[in-house]
């Protein structure tokens, strides 16, 4: 029985192996079309990045991909004297199962990891708050290929653990929602 598990094991990391000799790695940008006729934190100063362009590196290896992200937003805002900034760094990453079909379109499904950070700077206040929030975000999406360009749709049913602009807050707040975003990515 044992030789069995052990044959069965290593026909399976053969496998593995011949498919992940095929590395392709990629650039892309997505952006959430949707997002600004959406309200998704209530009376959130720093909500207008909370879906900003976000940068990406997929890294498909055989049948799974993993996805690096960043977005960085920031606005600034003057009125008699009295400027505000905010500004939202998002860090996270995608790991899914990937398929192609063909060389024409592909379709995965996993989930998004991130962090946000926000600051919030009110000069006239001289008063500067950050905030950190947790995302959680099972993905599914697809992508029609062009030669190496793709362009794809994702559908997203975020979590976010959202954090306090002060230190010793005790209010706690979460968030979820559905997210589509639209991609384009470069595949060398």
């Amino acid at each position: 029985m044992s030789r069995v598990l052990l044959l069965l094991g290593l026909l399976g990391l053969s496998t593995l192996s011949a498919r992940a000799q095929q590395v392709r790695v990629g650039v892309g940008v997505s952006i959430e079309p949707l997002a600004n006729f959406v309200s998704s934190v209530p009376d959130d100063p720093s909500a207008f990045s909370l879906f900003a362009p976000s940068l990406y590196v997929p890294v498909t290896v055989g049948p799974f991909r993993l996805e690096p992200e960043l977005s960085l937003v920031r606005d600034a805002a003057s009125l008699n004297d009295e400027t505000e900034s905010s500004s939202r760094l998002r860090l996270g990453v995608g790991l899914f199962y990937y398929n192609q079909h063909r060389d024409m379109a592909a379709l995965y499904v996993g989930a998004r990891l991130g962090l946000v950070r926000t600051v919030i700077d009110r000069v006239f206040l001289d008063e500067t708050a950050t905030r950190l929030d947790y995302v959680f975000a099972p993905t599914l999406g697809g992508e029609h290929y062009v030669g190496d360009l793709s362009l794809g749709v994702e559908s997203q049913l975020q979590y976010s653990q959202i954090g306090n602009f002060f230190e010793g807050g005790d209010t706690s707040r979460s968030q979820l929602l559905v997210r589509a975003l639209l991609f384009v990515r470069y595949h060398f």
